[in-house]
């Protein structure tokens, strides 16, 4: 029955949480994170108010309604607030100025300059005064909290009581599905295939508490070992996919009942329905392998680390307090859930025991069970049938452990080297050590995570190989992640690491390569181990590379607009850094293999860099132990001479298909200083703002990116995506967006701006936020991105940038605006 499901589930979990309210006598409540002010107005509404100074000078704003769905009346009501908001350089999203949720309406304005705040609080207010409904009013950026309630308890003056609408959750009772369901998708251009199991949600008294967590942890943990298991056996059966998608709607994204997902890309959907059925059928029959559930602990644990080691952008923390508000969602800091996570004392054997009691009241009702498919000729009812009469081919899951402790085959003993020189590092506000044999190591402390980020950077890019193809450059990335080493096969090395918390991330430019991720801080001799034996000694199996290009032909089906952009702008370019599936052959992987070797054979050329919780005196014995075993010959890289003449004038490229969208790629000779990246960032904003409020009535929303490339020659780029927003979520006023006007606008947007500049004071709140950005810079992010800037691109643009950015004037602006404009362009259109 169902309710007797949603007991089951439960009682399994109360199982587990006896451990952690044992002596407490009580379910722990979570506590809210200590940077969340929250409480309720006079009037009734409430506010979460969020000091985050992620994104210096801006914040995130929301107004979420409780219980009341968008309307047409909606749409007349919020026409002058979303003027506003554009005349600010605030836009619209991809759902417009606001969606409905499960039992509610949320309003968004993603980046509104700080220096305005007053101003958007008031429209807020102004808005919220509108409705009788309870509503919430949120504020995520680098502001004072005290100031900010300040205002909010002055404005809501002006807005009438509201009522206390309960939470769309109350009253929640689950029902299940009495039969699975199949749904073909005829209009899909492309092969895939999505599951999704339905499954109780949390008590709305238990949304707070250890209970959510610790159903939110087993999911993910699920999920883990359905996407680690469904890997293998598509592998093993030989078919190759574009993409593989495991989610979990919990409790504090919806209302309704939590859902499981898989989602799989290929072109052969019939066989997929099988595999995934005999995979999810074994782990349901069998359930978890002890060493398979205590993988998926790990994997789980050092997520969890990494989230409450990065920043959490001002975005996450408006959907949190969304969810809070609407769903009853948790505002407790990673930190606590990692506290909790970590207070279980029950043991493994037990754990995995209740871990398989809970995969099977998920796996194992199958009416609660909805497939859809599409680019399959079988319809809906035999979709059904190979689903649910698939037998399951694996009896006890041995073949899907990984043995995460199992490294013998990495070397361990190296020649030692010493420390010969040190000195202050600018760029990471650390120190700079060159050890014995060449070898160059970055270290900054930063305490208090546990965790540390690393980049390993080896100078010489795919530029330096001789015969490379247009679209073969893309593909040294992806390639390196097929590297085997120390007797472990790819799929091991990648499961060891990630099992051990080690995240690493390959990526090679025309100018170098570099090996980035982050690690808890007493796995550093792992990956030292780990990046030595890869430099020893690396390989590819051909099987795997043969997988991995049938899986990348799928994959390449939806078309890659920056390819196309980048093509038609830089025709015949070899160094271009997308990848062309028609090159990915076994030439493309010799090329690689051969780069690889050379600049692993000169590791002194590089250097390393350490970011994060680690103790300097432990870290100096660990990098005088290692460092030995990376080769250091002395080497030269030559870059070759390339065809490189981008197109000047105006390219246009047009066809028919959704979503409909602008897209334009604009370069231009221009010299890459640190004057003008500073001023490039400023044009790059005002370019945005102004697109924002020209482009207000189409109800588009806008993005604006601007990079620097030094080789073959020193160019500025600027990337313009428009896209057109949901229709259902604009006020009266606003698009549907036509594509043609659209591009008009832009163009004349464009050209005014590169002959009227910007004004002296958009300059002066342009260098202001500069200067507060990088005057707080402190992130190991940030630190080591510094480091890749000034090693890849030969430029140190940090050091006096407070006097750099005090010289940029409007003239600079300006000149970089029309050299955007004269320069080489292709307009990309979709309507």
């Amino acid at each position: 029955m169902p309710m007797e499901r949603r007991i089951f589930i439960f009682s399994v979990l109360a199982e587990l949480l006896f451990s952690i309210i044992v002596p407490a006598r009580e379910l722990p409540t979570l506590s809210a994170d200590k940077k969340i002010t929250l409480g309720t107005l006079p009037s009734g509404i409430s506010y979460y108010i969020v000091n985050n100074p992620t994104d210096k000078g801006y914040a995130d704003m929301a107004l979420v309604r409780r219980g009341e769905i968008p309307d047409a009346q909606l749409r007349s009501e919020t026409a002058d607030v979303a003027e506003f908001f554009s005349r600010r350089g605030v836009g619209f999203r991809r759902e417009g100025m606001f969606s409905g949720y499960d039992g509610g309406t949320v309003f968004r304005f993603d980046r509104t300059p700080v220096s305005d705040l007053d101003s958007a609080l008031l429209y807020t207010f102004t808005l919220a005064g509108r409705s009788r409904s309870a509503q919430a009013v949120v504020v995520s950026g680098n502001i004072d909290p005290k100031t900010v309630l300040q205002r909010m308890e002055v404005f809501s003056l002006m807005v009438p009581k509201v009522h206390k609408t309960p939470l769309s959750t109350e009253g929640y009772v689950w029902e299940g599905s009495p039969a699975a369901l199949a749904r073909k998708d005829t209009a899909a251009r492309h092969g895939f295939l999505r599951l999704e199991y339905s499954a109780p949600r949390v008590p709305a008294a238990q949304m707070n508490t250890a209970q959510a967590l610790v159903n939110d942890i087993f999911a993910r943990e699920l999920l883990t070992i359905v996407r680690g298991r469904l890997e293998r056996n598509l592998r093993k059966a030989g078919l190759p996919y574009g993409s593989l998608v495991t989610d979990h709607v919990g409790s504090d994204e919806t209302a309704f009942d939590e859902r499981y997902v898989v989602r799989v890309e290929t072109d052969r959907v019939e066989e997929a329905l099988g595999v995934c059925s005999s995979t999810i059928s074994a782990l349901n029959e069998s359930g978890a392998m002890y060493e398979e559930f205590r993988d998926a602990k790990r994997i789980m644990l050092h997520e969890m680390l990494l989230l409450g080691k990065n920043a959490v952008s001002n975005s996450e923390y408006v959907d949190r307090c969304v969810s809070a508000f609407l769903f009853g969602g948790s505002l407790a800091p990673f930190s606590e859930e990692v506290k909790l996570f970590a207070m279980k004392n029950v043991s493994d054997t037990t754990e995995l025991r209740l871990f398989n009691h809970f995969t099977r009241a998920i796996l194992s009702d199958r009416r609660n069970l909805r497939i859809e498919y599409g680019g399959c000729p079988i319809g809906p009812d035999k979709a059904l049938d190979v689903y649910l009469n698939t037998p399951s081919v694996e009896e006890n899951g041995s073949g899907f452990i990984f043995s995460s402790a199992d490294t013998l085959g990495l070397p361990s003993r190296f020649p030692r080297v010493k420390i010969k020189d040190e000195k202050p590092d600018a760029l990471t506000g650390g120190v700079a050590w060159t050890f014995s044999n060449g070898m160059r190591v970055l270290y900054k402390r930063i305490r208090g995570s546990g965790m540390f980020d690393y980049a390993f950077y080896l100078g010489g890019g795919y530029g330096s190989v001789k015969g490379l193809r247009e679209g073969e450059g893309g593909w040294f990335a992806p390639l390196a992640s097929l590297m085997e080493t120390g007797g472990l096969s790819a799929g091991q090395l990648r499961n060891m690491l990630q099992s051990n918390g080690i995240e690493m991330d390959f990526n090679v430019s025309a100018t170098g390569m570099d090996i980035r991720g982050s690690a808890p801080y007493y796995k550093l001799p792992l990956l030292l181990r780990s990046l030595i034996s890869l430099s020893m000694q690396h390989s590819v199996n051909m099987d795997d590379f043969e997988y991995f290009r049938s899986c990348r032909r799928i994959s390449s089906a939806a078309e890659d607009i920056d390819a196309t952009l980048y093509k038609v702008l830089c025709p015949g370019f070899a160094l271009s850094p997308h990848q062309s599936v028609d090159v990915l052959d076994e030439t493309t992987l010799s090329h690689a293999l051969d780069y690889f070797n050379e600049r692993f054979s000169h590791c002194a050329d590089g250097v390393l860099v350490l970011v994060g919780d680690l103790d300097e005196t432990l870290l100096r014995k660990a990098l005088c132990k290692h460092l030995g075993g990376f080769s250091t010959e002395r080497g030269t890289s030559s870059r070759q001479s390339v065809s490189y003449k981008p197109r000047s004038g105006k390219s246009i490229y047009m066809k028919e298909g959704e979503p409909q969208r602008v897209e334009l790629l604009l370069t231009a000779d221009y010299p890459f200083t640190s004057a003008g990246y500073f001023a490039s960032l400023i044009a790059g904003d005002k370019l945005r703002r102004a697109l924002v409020q020209a482009l207000y009535p189409e109800g588009v929303s806008v993005d604006v990116s601007m990079e620097f490339t030094t080789y073959p020659e020193e160019r500025l780029w600027c990337r313009i995506s428009v896209l057109s927003s949901d229709p259902a979520g604009l006020p009266d006023g606003c698009g549907p967006a036509d594509m043609t006007s659209v591009i008009t606008i832009v163009r004349k947007t464009l050209s005014s701006l590169s002959s009227r500049g910007i004004s002296e004071s958009e300059l002066k709140a342009g260098k202001d936020n500069l200067l507060l950005r990088f005057r707080q810079n402190g992130t190991a992010e940030e630190a080591i991105s510094n480091v890749l800037t000034r090693y890849a691109l030969g430029k140190n643009i940090m050091s006096g940038y407070s006097a750099t950015i005090g010289t940029i004037n409007a003239a600079r602006i300006r000149e970089i605006l029309s050299s955007l404009e004269n320069g080489g362009r292709i307009e990309y259109i979709v309507r």
